[in-house]
């Protein structure tokens, strides 16, 4: 089950020195053997600048290995709106993503 911290969590430190707080989980998607087949679904969810202002960019893909040792091809990303409205939209989208994670495995 994906949980998301909330919007102020993600802050961080971007008043102070422009850097968020970065969050990533993972679920083994078997239930006997969780990730020991690298079967596993992998999501990371941050905040960044854009010429608007900030966004909340969320990610996710199957595979073994972390977000940046990670061939950019098969990772699915998305950006909502940084708010606390974007927050529970990614968290119903990686939600949606997981259970399908789970079902091609």
């Amino acid at each position: 089950m994906v949980k998301l911290p909330n919007y102020i969590w993600f802050l961080g430190n971007i008043p102070f020195r422009g850097d968020g707080n970065i969050y990533s989980g993972s679920m083994g998607c078997d239930p006997l053997l969780g990730n020991i087949e690298n079967k596993t679904f992998r999501y990371r969810v941050w905040l960044s600048k854009n010429d608007d202002g900030l966004i909340l960019n969320a990610a996710h893909y199957n595979g073994e290995y972390s977000y940046d040792a990670t061939d950019k091809n098969i990772i699915c990303e998305k950006i909502f709106e940084a708010s606390p409205k974007g927050i529970e939209e990614a968290q119903a989208w990686l939600q949606e993503a997981e259970d399908n994670a789970l079902k091609s495995f």
